[in-house]
């Protein structure tokens, strides 16, 4: 397996937090707001347990994926994080359907995003400050007016939603034990190789849930709850096993230009042949971490390349 902090030139149980400023918590609150989460979401909202959060979409009517962000319960409702390039557009996307439900969207002002990559310091850290911090078991937990994530994946992270009055306690904290800001796109960067699905403007409605991870055992889609958009096509492809495409991470060390929609070839058995093509990627210390949907086959060597330029690329798993 590749070694994602080597990657980003991190030392192992290296201290630092990160003030995550392209994300947005959006709430969804009213008497119907599980309800249209419910019948608007691949995910069954009514199975959201309140020490969880959950991965989901939204689709079009032919199953295709238009945005997709992450759902927790928020006091008396509910709430999503999203990447910034998409919140606005989901928004209005949402308000087509609000005409029929009593249910008010808006995205929360005043909240301050950071992250952190675990450490046993950090976790301390945490635990004083907040009493009680989320782990495998309880990937959520709320303090006060505080919320914090875990994710296991590509390392264990945590995520932490708070308010003025704890930001400043958090980078008063930082500052006493010489802990020192991050760069924000490392955040991207840890999201991007976990094969969560960076769906933007340039990729939205190509694919279906079950090709960018959104899944049954991730809880991402639900195949037996009520009707919403896409339902039929993507339960086709769940129950004739059809899934032909995947998502793939790939990486290179070299700073050299690519571009979204690229091909990738794969060298099989001497023989150069197109595999798919990049739908995202980001670069970083002339590093580019890539997202690409592939044939969703086995394969058994690690010689890729970009089609044409011949940048050799490698697997990342």
């Amino acid at each position: 397996m590749s070694n994602i902090l080597y990657l980003l030139n991190k030392k192992k149980n290296e201290k630092k937090y990160i003030i995550i400023k392209n994300l947005s918590i959006v709430s969804v609150k009213g008497k119907d707001a599980k309800l249209f989460l419910q019948n608007h979401t691949t995910s069954d909202i009514n199975k959201l347990k309140k020490n969880e959060h959950i991965f989901s979409s939204f689709c079009n009517s032919k199953g295709r994926v238009r945005s997709v962000f992450r759902i927790f319960k928020y006091f008396n409702g509910y709430a999503y994080i999203q990447y910034n390039q998409n919140v606005k557009k989901q928004i209005l996307e949402f308000k087509k359907y609000c005409i029929f439900y009593k249910v008010k969207i808006s995205i929360l002002k005043k909240i301050f995003i950071f992250g952190f990559i675990y450490s046993k310091k950090i976790k301390k850290i945490l635990n004083n400050i907040f009493f009680k911090i989320p782990n495998k078991n309880n990937t959520f937990v709320k303090f006060k007016k505080t919320f914090i994530f875990f994710f296991k994946k590509p390392i264990k992270r945590y995520l932490v939603v708070t308010t003025l009055k704890y930001s400043e306690i958090i980078l008063n904290t930082m500052q006493y034990n010489k802990i020192y800001r991050d760069v924000d796109d490392i955040w991207l960067i840890l999201d991007i190789m976990s094969k969560i699905p960076m769906i933007f403007k340039m990729n939205k409605s190509i694919f279906i849930p079950q090709e960018i991870n959104i899944n049954i055992k991730n809880k991402g889609i639900c195949l037996n709850k009520g009707c919403y958009q896409g339902q039929e096509i993507i339960a086709k492809y769940q129950f004739r096993n059809i899934l032909r495409r995947n998502i793939f991470l790939f990486y290179n060390d070299r700073d050299i230009v690519l571009n979204h929609n690229d091909f990738i070839e794969y060298n099989n058995n001497g023989t150069w042949i197109i595999i798919g093509k990049i739908f995202f990627f980001v670069k970083f210390n002339k590093k580019n971490f890539i997202q690409a949907i592939c044939k969703n086959i086995k394969y058994k060597n690690d010689k890729f390349r970009i089609y044409k330029k011949r940048y050799e690329i490698e697997l990342f798993s």
